[in-house]
């Protein structure tokens, strides 16, 4: 969010210093409430500022909600070295609370019951509470995790003092780095895989260096276009991914934005590397034919109506344009006068009427006309403006948004008009998404982190486990959202997923 300026007041300077210096002093009286002594006789209940007392008095200063969760995990490590002083050994967050060596919010109360001590469950998560604390099956070590109203999660163990930034996939302790991320995703409101276990994913092998590559699908998801990271050619299959044919009629290059129509039969393909050029091929594949005039701009990104006669391009180079086409690629409109960045994504609707574009540096665009006019959308609840991919419903209606630096997946269910983070996911260098035509079933991917689903519009997400964590590209989707596929870069793991 771009700080809001403040009226130039002869007090307003001051106000603001009495505000940040009321709120540090707080904090500091936090932490002042426990020391060794107390611990020592063993009187001390350790007080827990909830996110909700501090959200409606400081909800708007991100650093006063860090520093409030950095309290909360200082706070829970002290209630840890109780349980160490008296009853010999570490405990996680319920059984914490029934010892009486954590205090709790009444709004929890009825969720909290006494564990087994050992976090190889979600248990150890009490409702409303935004920390946890995790042990390993011996006690004999713990790990603190607290999440913060700005979506920063912080951690301390018995191993590390002071609160550290979390991030996924790090090593904490003794517990590992799995345990330690279905903490972090518990407490972010993400449900745990096994809720979702109607979907299954498979590795798929048989093509070099497939991993990285873009991929697009047919509407039934049949029909998958993607590309090698190790040949540099197209491959293409109609088998949902099973198995795979080489295209040698397109040539061997960096190939960087694919499409498929919905009956499978037209493809663009896009490269940025030569031999440069958007090509295009109305029989599946057999053969291609590179567009005229697109030989000299950098084609990251494609997209078209479910028949193939709306196109819109992204040429991704520093100062590129938008183009876009009404008549099936046989000629083309440049658009574009927007402050200069890098296009990274474009989605359009089922007719091609509805588009959003993605611009790396700057801000989401959305056009209603096929893209004769564009709109810039700058929304105030965007923290930075460094968007990487971006999806659409079939009707035009339901965006979703991936923000690469340190940023938020975004939603919006009117076009572009308005838009949601959602805070449950965190922030991260989100890096791919993915939608169904009705907008319900979703998939994003996070750079060097993981693959989260929802089959609800966004209002749950589950954490794809099973497939650790990658630099992800190439995710795609069917119409109905029943089929997936996602890829690593410069690797040989690419894997399909099916919602039984």
């Amino acid at each position: 969010m771009r700080p809001r300026k403040i009226p130039a007041t002869p007090s307003s300077g001051r106000h603001i210093q009495n505000l940040i210096y009321n709120i540090k002093a707080s904090l500091r009286g936090v932490a002042g409430a426990f020391d060794l002594p107390s611990i020592l006789v063993g009187v001390v209940v350790v007080g827990i500022l909830t996110a909700g007392v501090l959200a409606s008095i400081f909800g708007v200063i991100p650093f006063a909600q860090d520093n409030a969760a950095k309290q909360d995990a200082a706070a829970a490590r002290t209630a840890e070295g109780v349980a160490k002083t008296k009853d010999g050994r570490y405990m996680d967050t319920t059984d914490l609370i029934a010892a009486g060596y954590l205090s709790q919010p009444a709004a929890s109360a009825a969720g909290a019951t006494p564990g087994d001590g050992g976090f190889e469950r979600a248990s150890s998560v009490v409702p409303n509470l935004h920390y946890a604390a995790g042990v390993d099956a011996a006690k004999g070590c713990f790990l603190v995790l607290s999440r913060s109203g700005s979506g920063a999660m912080f951690y301390i163990s018995d191993q590390v003092s002071e609160p550290t930034l979390y991030t996924p996939g790090m090593t904490t302790g003794c517990l590992t780095p799995a345990v330690a991320q279905s903490m972090a995703d518990s407490l972010s409101g993400v449900a745990p895989a096994a809720s979702f276990n109607t979907l299954s994913w498979t590795q798929r092998t048989g093509i070099p260096g497939m991993g990285g590559g873009p991929s697009a699908m047919s509407a039934d998801g049949s029909v998958i276009l993607g590309k090698s990271d190790g040949t540099g050619y197209l491959y293409k299959s109609t088998d949902s991914g099973l198995t795979w044919t080489q295209i040698t009629s397109a040539p061997s290059t960096s190939w960087a934005g694919l499409a498929v129509s919905k009956d499978g039969q037209t493809f663009y393909a896009g490269s940025t590397m030569a031999p440069v050029g958007l090509y295009k091929s109305t029989d599946a594949g057999a053969t291609w034919t590179v567009i005229p005039g697109t030989t000299t701009q950098q084609w990251a990104s494609i997209a078209m109506s479910d028949d193939g006669t709306r196109v819109v391009a992204a040429d991704s180079g520093y100062g590129g344009h938008l183009w876009v086409s009404a008549d099936s690629g046989a000629t083309w409109a440049q658009k574009g006068s927007w402050p200069v960045g890098y296009w990274t994504s474009v989605a359009s609707s089922s007719d091609g009427m509805k588009l959003v574009a993605a611009q790396f540096g700057y801000n989401l665009f959305t056009s209603t006309d096929g893209g004769l006019t564009w709109v810039n959308r700058h929304d105030p609840t965007f923290t930075s403006h460094n968007w990487q991919s971006v999806a659409s419903s079939a009707d035009g209606t339901k965006l979703i948004a991936a923000d690469f630096s340190n940023g938020n997946i975004y939603l919006s269910t009117d076009s572009g008009v308005t838009w949601t983070p959602q805070s449950a996911l965190g922030t991260g260098s989100w890096d791919m998404v993915t939608s169904s035509a009705d907008g319900t079933k979703l998939a994003v991917a996070k750079q060097n982190g993981l693959v989260y689903v929802s089959k609800d519009a966004g209002a749950t997400w589950v954490s794809q486990d099973s497939l650790g964590t990658g630099d992800w590209q190439g995710l795609a989707s069917s119409a109905d959202g029943s089929k997936l596929i996602v890829g690593i870069i410069n690797s040989t793991r690419m894997y399909t997923g099916s919602w039984g």
